[in-house]
């Protein structure tokens, strides 16, 4: 498959075009690029404030160092990776979902390229809202989940990535993102 094609359907997931969201559900290579799509949201998310830091006053108030940017960058692809496979299972063992774990991931995997626009720190938010509306898309389109069962999921798996980052926290090595401070 060629760049072209990659970024028309990653664009068609985003845009919530039925057709090509079917076709890159069916495509077993998808979560190939849809890693890398992950990847390059992890990326812009964390080097965003390093390249356009937080200013109050003109006074620069955060700025991360590049070290603390890859962290973070590693971590965020670990854990988003880990949300959406578990998501994937969760929805097929508890519900019958009709959209395995790894066909989740590339297809809700894709939809990450809205996540380029959080190089903006600004935009970061409304990337993730977007990211999560084209999410109760796929499971409400592709998984055939129905209002309750995906609010039921989407709570379980809150808690869950919660107690992860709890945990992750209290054993010292949660990326600086993750630091609650308990």
């Amino acid at each position: 498959m060629d760049f072209r094609t990659i970024l028309k359907r990653a664009l068609g997931v985003a845009t919530f075009n039925d057709k090509l969201t079917m076709k890159l559900a069916s495509d077993k290579e998808a979560y190939k690029p849809a890693l890398v799509f992950i990847g390059l949201a992890a990326l812009a998310a964390a080097f965003g404030p390093v390249l356009f830091p937080t200013s109050y006053g003109g006074y620069v108030i955060f700025r991360p160092d590049v070290w603390t940017a890859i962290w973070v960058a590693a971590s965020n692809f670990a854990f988003d990776v880990l949300a959406i496979l578990l998501i994937g299972y969760l929805a097929n063992t508890l519900f019958d979902s009709k959209l395995k774990p790894k066909a989740l991931l590339g297809v809700f995997g894709s939809a990450y390229i809205i996540g380029l626009l959080a190089i903006i720190p600004q935009l970061s938010v409304v990337a993730f809202l977007w990211i999560a509306v084209v999410g109760v898309y796929i499971f409400k389109k592709i998984g055939k989940l129905d209002w309750g069962q995906l609010v039921l999921l989407i709570v379980l798996v809150a808690v869950l990535l919660f107690f992860l980052m709890w945990l992750l926290n209290l054993l010292g090595i949660a990326p600086p993102v993750m630091d609650f401070g308990f």
